[in-house]
């Protein structure tokens, strides 16, 4: 059984690890917690962060909720409790907000406890920030505990992974998903849906949302149409440059992969979106794997540049494009 519901059920063995510092007072300096976007990270780092602010937590290292810090945590007041994110529609953590964080954490909490800072995601900090903050970690200050968030941990310089302490998030597996599904009402099966979730392509915030998931649907609907020259590339990419980035090349690289996979003919099981593959299958046989190939280069690289200022629409009309051709040359070729 979950010791707390407010931690996900597949989040019990990370939580020991955690529980286990907070039980030997070996709190670290500076904690990385990574793991494939979407599986709740965030509420990991929190549960952690109220228990070190919390002087009254339980054996299970929850916090109690009910005294005047779980308050202010509540609250969204509490002083020794900062988060570092990204500002406005910005896509990285600039030099001067870890200017601003390292100012902050020069001074004494203002409570007994500690002061947390999370940074999320870590991996979004320039490189001029990157170095700023490693001064932080090398130079620690009194009862001042950061915790980094990433699904990109290979993007964090080598210096700021080596000081700190390391927990890899865990997935969850088709048990815990389900337990988590029933919990919340939500019409899923998990079996066909927890290789996207482990693939970053689903997250748990698309399972909580019907809306979200209709809306990866119709892509694959407007993909699909592409494939049989029903569609534009331009006018779907004007459809989709309202969707989120990350989310819409997560989705058309598992696509391709999907059909890779599938001309290669491996088990089922290993196929991302088992609720596709039908449709996948049907334009299969239809695309040289050379082109596929190419496709999935195109958009890995593409996807690797989302923080630079490239044009999202010229980015999408060029993959759909391709797309389209690749059909169209199969067909006529």
């Amino acid at each position: 059984m979950p010791v707390t519901d407010l931690l996900l059920p597949w989040q019990q063995q990370n939580w020991q690890q955690l529980n286990h510092y907070l039980q030997q007072n070996r709190i670290p300096q500076a904690l990385l917690i990574s793991g494939v976007r979407g599986i709740g990270k965030s509420n990991l780092a929190r549960q952690f962060a109220y228990a070190l602010l919390c002087p009254n937590r339980n054996s299970n290292g929850i916090n109690c909720d009910t005294c005047s810090y779980c308050a202010l945590i509540k609250a969204g007041n509490h002083p020794d409790f900062i988060e570092i994110t990204l500002e406005d529609d910005k896509k990285v953590i600039t030099i001067n907000q870890i200017r601003n964080l390292i100012i902050d954490s020069y001074l004494k909490p203002q409570f007994e406890n500690y002061r947390v800072i999370v940074i999320k995601p870590a991996d979004a900090m320039t490189i001029s920030a990157a170095n700023a903050f490693l001064k932080s970690l090398e130079e620690p200050q009194e009862r001042t505990v950061f915790i980094l968030l990433t699904d990109k941990p290979y993007k964090l310089t080598a210096t700021v992974r080596s000081r700190c302490q390391k927990i890899v998030a865990s997935p969850p597996d088709v048990h815990s998903l389900d337990t988590w599904r029933s919990a919340n009402n939500l019409v899923i099966d998990a079996a066909s849906h927890i290789n996207l979730i482990k693939s970053s392509i689903l997250t748990l915030k698309h399972l909580e949302d019907s809306a979200a998931l209709k809306q990866r649907l119709a892509c694959f609907n407007d993909w699909m149409a592409l494939a049989v020259h029903q569609a534009n590339p331009a006018l779907v990419a004007a459809k989709w440059e309202a969707y989120s980035e990350i989310e819409l090349l997560d989705w058309m690289l598992s696509w391709v992969v999907d059909i890779i996979k599938i001309e290669y003919k491996v088990k089922t099981e290993i196929i991302y979106n088992q609720d596709l593959i039908i449709s996948l299958q049907s334009v299969s046989h239809k695309i040289a794997r050379t082109g596929l190939f190419k496709l999935y280069d195109q958009v890995l690289r593409y996807q690797q540049q989302l923080s630079t200022q490239l044009n999202f629409q010229m980015i999408l009309e060029d993959i759909l494009i391709c797309w389209q051709e690749l059909n169209r040359r199969k067909q006529h070729g």
